[in-house]
């Protein structure tokens, strides 16, 4: 299942065409059906991810599919259930950001998802590097363009607020080792 969805994302990656085939040949909903039906495991919620991202970020209409399908939700709750792997936190946020960026309908079901939730979470995780990080902000910022000031202040108000915490602690960090 896992070597399926990551065969069809390297099939389509880069290619507009491609995405658009697998997309029409319901490459998104199996992607959802694999993620409901194996939500233990990892491998099969990235490799979903994956193939999301590339079908999202190519073919016209497919978020809204994803969204209609229950993806909000399963993605959503692929990020939770696995809040210490890298590769579904990278993943993940990713799609999140292409999926929602400029679509506050899309927008709306992550929210009510609570994927600023899940996303602010991993940004304060400290086991997660910069590229982890760097999606992770880009999707809380998509989630929050566009919306009204108590919601784009409450999730990027909280993720600055993560952001400034982690700096300092990087400096900190960096005074102590120059002492030693």
């Amino acid at each position: 299942l896992t070597a399926c969805m990551t065969l069809l994302w390297k099939l389509c990656d880069r290619s507009r065409d491609l995405q658009q085939l697998v997309f029409e040949c319901g490459a998104a909903p199996g992607c959802l059906e694999a993620m409901a039906a194996h939500p233990e495991n990892a491998g099969t919620q990235l490799a979903a991810m994956w193939l999301l991202f590339v079908l999202a970020d190519g073919a016209a209409g497919i978020a809204q599919e994803i969204v209609d399908g229950g993806g909000a939700k399963l993605i959503v709750s692929a990020l939770e259930r696995f809040s210490t792997e890298s590769g579904v936190q990278y993943h993940g946020s990713q799609v999140i950001w292409v999926m929602v960026d400029g679509k506050p309908s899309i927008q709306d079901s992550f929210l009510l998802a609570n994927a600023h939730i899940v996303l602010l979470q991993a940004l304060a995780a400290e086991s997660f590097g910069a590229t982890v990080k760097v999606n992770v902000t880009w999707a809380l910022r998509a989630l929050s363009e566009g919306r009204d000031a108590v919601v784009r202040d409450l999730v990027m108000g909280e993720a600055v607020s993560i952001i400034v915490g982690n700096l300092k602690q990087h400096v900190d960090n960096d005074r102590l080792a120059q002492r030693e």
